[in-house]
């Protein structure tokens, strides 16, 4: 009864050795996991007669524009090419543009006697950010 008794201890023991060596426990990445998007600047104030802004993607070797909002309402945007890409739009207050690390944004004059909060979002894969644009009005 005894020598039973050790044997299923034994065989217990190793039983959990054996799923305790295969199990990691320890997750360091998992699947789908992105590094947020890093920008050289991610804020600006555009002057009211229109303003040409330069940033760069900081971790990523290339994005795209996710959208366009003006004041919290989104924007229709459109491509200024045919590669369907969306890393050179146009909407009617700003042009954008993505040209492998570099990101331009050129904001129209704003005529207005209000001022634009305006943000263009930026995606890569499973990774985003935007750019915060305030600009002055006349």
């Amino acid at each position: 009864m005894k020598t039973r008794f050790l044997k299923m201890m034994a065989l217990s023991v190793c039983c959990i050795a054996i799923l305790g060596a295969c199990c990691k426990i320890e997750v360091v990445t998992r699947d789908g996991d992105w590094d947020p998007i890093k920008l050289s600047k991610s804020s600006f104030v555009a002057s009211a007669n229109g303003d040409t802004l330069r940033c760069q993607l900081k971790n990523y070797p290339s994005g795209w524009f996710d959208y366009v909002s003006l004041n919290g309402k989104y924007l229709e945007i459109y491509q200024s090419d045919s590669a369907f890409n969306f890393q050179d739009i146009k909407c009617r207050i700003l042009q954008a543009k993505v040209t492998g690390k570099n990101i331009c944004v050129i904001v129209e004059p704003n005529n207005t006697h209000y001022s634009r909060f305006i943000e263009v979002g930026i995606e890569c894969g499973d990774a985003f950010s935007h750019i915060s644009i305030v600009q002055d009005c006349k």
